[in-house]
């Protein structure tokens, strides 16, 4: 017998689900990253028997089928980036992903930006693998014919007689985010999910839900620009809502209600990342299509969840493959390096930060200063045995090392562009990390106060060579492309690699080199 949380049940009963033609529930994931294993709180997939994790494919899979059994109306949606955070995406791409993501049985899937993160190509063949329609009403591909072909602006759903149109989108930001989204053409998402909204509005589509990848406040934004829309499942800023007071981090309760002047109201969900949640709503509609009761939530996919068995195997079989690659061991620490705001991000001060590019700025001793944006950091590393895997869990993108020239003035500047969309508490990727300097910087002016380089004030005047990841020279996260005087035949987690290897004193105390300040 499939076990899956008993708060679906009350959930599930709150919503007077006995009228098949005006009741729909919605289970909804984002954001996974390539997380096929449950994962801990600092995003590290979980040894054999290690307490407090959560997620996993498997884990889904069962909750998914168990809602599906007890509900004919059941829609299944996921709202992008599957792509980068595991050695199963960096070792493989989407060879793996691919498959589960079709057996996981999804009714339609949106674009994250990270599913640009290696092109084009590597997206039309994940595209190509799913039976699923894939939506997005701002992106076209004028150079790649097959994946116009498969993702389309919007899709209709019948469940029973009730009709659902379904509205994908993603940020205008990916342009800007990723290098190689440069041949897709991106739009603003508030004009094209407006005119498909209307479209189907046109066509007598009364349930409207829009599927995005622009974050939460951006959906806050949608919902009142487009008050057709009943419901936003939403992604991209990793934010979890929850109405559970144990869950210390989350954004805010599930769901959120956007009210219209018509009366009417637009509810905002989305279940955070790795998979450590799957969102449950449930809804019933009026004739005219609009929510006249909901009820729902977060549920933590924990221990208590029997995983699918089907999945799980599949799962072992992919593991498989990369095992020996994975548990190559490198070094033993004594104590974890963490990430900071609450374990999820690193974009202030972070103790993972530091390391990182203290172990570039050992690798490159030609370079002043390494620097990394925190949207590359994707996980603490525990205390143990550290192995290939951790890195890669770590900082798991492809990008090569650099090394570049800058003046004091344009370091400067360049670390101020880091700083332009910060939030504090909140996931800023461009926030840059750094080692052989140090800043202070205002949260309110969003400014460096302070900056020095191996200790000393810096120089406006003179010239610094800075190692950066092969993704900033080349224009992403929207800082300026540079010249390269320099690149490493290895990529940015290998140089960590190496430095560890060679390293006899890997660990240092955490430094605060960033420091913010009013």
């Amino acid at each position: 017998m499939r076990v899956f949380p008993l708060i679906f049940l009350s959930l599930f009963a709150l919503t007077g689900c006995d009228n098949p033609t005006t009741s729909l529930t919605i289970v909804h994931t984002n954001d996974v990253h390539a997380h096929l294993l449950p994962s801990d709180l600092k995003l590290q997939d979980c040894e054999a028997g290690q307490a407090n994790c959560y997620g996993g494919f498997a884990r889904i899979k069962s909750v998914i089928d168990g809602i599906r059994e007890s509900s004919e109306n059941t829609i299944v949606l996921d709202a992008g980036d599957r792509f980068s955070g595991t050695v199963f995406y960096t070792l493989n791409k989407s060879q793996d992903i691919t498959p589960l993501t079709q057996q996981m049985g999804y009714d339609v899937l949106t674009l994250g930006n990270h599913e640009f993160d290696d092109g084009l190509e590597e997206l039309d063949q994940f595209a190509q693998g799913i039976s699923a329609p894939i939506v997005s009403a701002n992106v076209s591909f004028p150079t790649y014919p097959t994946l116009n072909k498969r993702i389309v602006p919007s899709v209709i759903l019948n469940k029973n007689g009730l009709k659902i149109g379904v509205i994908g989108a993603l940020s205008e930001e990916t342009k800007v985010e990723s290098a190689k989204a440069k041949d897709a053409d991106i739009t603003a998402v508030i004009p094209a999910v407006q005119k498909e909204a209307q479209a189907l509005t046109k066509q007598g589509i009364k349930v409207l839900i829009a599927l995005t990848h622009i974050g939460i406040e951006e959906d806050k934004k949608l919902a009142l620009a487009v008050p057709q829309l009943d419901v936003i499942v939403g992604a991209h800023t990793h934010t979890l809502l929850s109405n559970d007071t144990n869950e210390t981090t989350a954004y805010g309760p599930y769901p959120i209600e956007i009210s219209h002047e018509t009366g009417d109201k637009t509810l905002i969900i989305t279940s955070g990342i790795a998979g450590h949640h799957l969102g449950i709503l449930n809804t019933t509609f009026d004739k005219k299509g609009r929510i006249t009761t909901y009820a729902g939530d977060t549920v933590r996919l924990d221990d208590t969840v029997v995983p699918d068995e089907m999945m799980t195997q599949k799962i072992a079989l992919a593991q498989k493959g990369i095992d020996k690659i994975i548990n190559e061991p490198i070094i033993n620490i004594t104590q974890d390096i963490h990430l900071t705001n609450h374990g999820r991000f690193c974009s202030e001060s972070c103790y993972v930060g530091e390391f990182l590019t203290h172990m570039l700025k050992q690798f490159a001793t030609d370079a002043d200063i390494a620097l990394l944006n925190a949207g590359g950091i994707r996980a603490g590393m525990p205390s143990g045995q550290i192995a290939f895997k951790h890195i890669a869990w770590a900082y798991p993108f492809d990008s090569t090392g650099v090394l570049v020239k800058m003046t004091g003035q344009e370091l400067k500047e360049y670390l101020t562009l880091g700083l332009k969309k910060y939030v504090p508490d909140d996931r800023t990727n461009a926030f840059l990390q750094i080692a052989g300097g140090a800043y202070d910087f205002s949260s309110d002016t969003k400014t460096i106060t302070n900056l020095t380089v191996a200790g000393n004030p810096i120089d406006n005047q003179k010239e610094y060579t800075v190692l950066i990841p092969s993704f900033l020279a080349e224009g992403g996260d929207g800082f300026p492309v540079k010249a390269v005087l320099k690149t490493y035949d290895l990529t940015i987690r290998d140089m960590i690699i190496s430095a560890m290897k060679q390293s006899q004193k890997p660990i240092q105390s955490f430094e605060n080199r960033i420091k913010k300040v009013k």
